[in-house]
């Protein structure tokens, strides 16, 4: 269980790297973000605050390991300047998604 949450603090460390890092795009002057499940959603958006727009994929309350992104998905992660997922397999049909 601590190795969880340690690897979960590296993580949020390096995405509040990668948010701060990033040049926002010039039409709102905002990041486009992408995240899956709806924790991340919210970790992404009290991090980035009023420097990102965050798009939720995976529904509050949805099962992430079920959850079979639709093909409007893909058109929202290709426009994303960075996409968060889960990992550890948990969300595998969203991370083939973005693959491709």
């Amino acid at each position: 269980m601590r190795k969880r949450l340690a690897v979960s603090l590296v993580a949020l460390a390096v995405a509040a790297g990668l948010l701060t890092a990033c040049q926002a795009p010039a039409d709102n002057g905002k990041i486009q973000v992408v995240t899956t499940v709806a924790p991340i959603t919210n970790i992404v958006q009290n991090i980035g605050g009023e420097l990102v727009d965050v798009t939720g994929i995976v529904p509050e309350g949805t099962n992430s390991h079920t959850f079979e992104p639709a093909p409007s998905d893909a058109a929202v992660m290709t426009e994303a300047d960075i996409v968060f997922t889960n990992g550890l397999r948990l969300e595998e049909p969203t991370r083939m998604l973005l693959d491709s």
